[in-house]
């Protein structure tokens, strides 16, 4: 009975996942099931989840692109991945499709086993970000080995394009001055700008799936009875982290005032803005922490709420918030003897 109840969850699992990323939209929540059978049936049945799906979801999706190709963009409930079309051949297409299902599985698989062993945050997230890595750098390898030649032009003209549309759009509109001439004058610096911080924004998308997955999975799993992770209020980077900020931001400086390597200066700010994402997890984790003094969920719920709403606003403000933690610790008096600083 047991094992027809295991295989159950497992196949429901497995399609769950394959649903989710088939949807589009919703792929980013893929990790669940994945997570879920991992936490609760151990790491051969998350195995054998992360099988089914990828038979089942690449099989589709593969047939998908194969009869559609780039008209599956235009889909409803477009494909993932599917944007690349424009510039991969359909052999490169479906290969990085089916890796970055795998990337999912074992970002779930990651964080099942980190809740599973209770390691703490900081080292469940690592995890999870190094094993969801792993399949889109072969992805990456794979598709630059077979891409077309000049593909990366061909991105970079698709990127100033879009700028330039961005520009004429809003002149349509009737706003016009120098922020819109600016963006027309400078497309081609913009675009390249844009191509440069494609790794930086890569890794923050992977570290918002990582941070969603990890805190949706821990309300589903802590309703069945189980716990781990610690509380996401008390999450904290290692002190140390905020050395590879300074580092960044001095060869930043330095290779602009000096060389002006475009090599150095793109991997400074690639740096900076993927570690500045990480101390804004933990600059909203303050904010959790500090609003949980506030007795009134409704009134939490407005401040979070103003969050969203004014994000560009106050998301400099939020890493602030996070970077001055790493000196001012303003959880001090309730993180102090716990055993979860990660």
């Amino acid at each position: 009975m047991g094992d027809m109840i295991g295989t159950r969850i497992v196949l429901v699992a497995a399609l769950a996942a394959a649903v989710l990323y088939l949807s589009g939209f919703l792929a980013v929540l893929t990790p669940l099931p994945i997570l879920y059978v991992f936490s609760r049936l151990g790491r051969r049945a998350a195995l054998k989840a992360g099988a089914i799906a990828i038979l089942a979801a690449g099989s589709l999706y593969s047939l998908a692109v194969m009869k559609y190709g780039l008209d599956a963009a235009s889909m409803v409930l477009p494909l993932p991945i599917i944007a690349f079309a424009k510039f991969l051949p359909p052999n490169c297409l479906i290969a990085l499709g089916i890796f970055y299902l795998l990337s999912f599985i074992m970002i779930g698989g990651s964080i099942g086993d980190g809740f599973k062993k209770r390691v703490g945050i900081f080292k469940t997230g690592l995890s999870a970000m190094i094993a969801g890595s792993l399949p889109m750098v072969v992805a990456a390898a794979y598709c630059y080995a077979k891409a077309p030649a000049g593909m990366l032009l061909e991105v970079r003209a698709y990127f100033e394009q879009a700028v330039v549309s961005i520009a004429e759009i809003n002149r349509s509109a009737g706003i016009s001055g120098a922020p819109i001439d600016l963006l027309l004058d400078k497309s081609s610096e913009i675009a390249s700008f844009a191509l440069s911080i494609v790794p930086s924004i890569f890794f923050i998308y992977g570290l918002a799936v990582v941070a969603i997955n990890m805190i949706l999975g821990r309300r589903i799993l802590i309703r069945r009875g189980m716990r781990g992770f610690g509380d996401f209020a008390k999450f904290r980077l290692p002190d140390a982290l905020v050395w590879a900020v300074i580092a960044n931001g001095t060869l930043f400086f330095a290779n602009k005032y000096t060389t002006d390597s475009i090599m150095a200066g793109t991997v400074a700010v690639n740096g900076i803005i993927s570690l500045l994402a990480m101390y804004f997890l933990q600059g909203i984790a303050v904010i959790a922490f500090v609003l949980r003094g506030i007795k009134k969920p409704a009134l939490r719920m407005i401040v979070y709420i103003f969050i969203i709403f004014f994000f560009r606003t106050v998301s400099i403000a939020i890493v602030c918030v996070g970077l001055a933690d790493v000196w001012i610790n303003f959880r001090l008096k309730r993180l102090r003897g716990s055993a979860d600083s990660a």
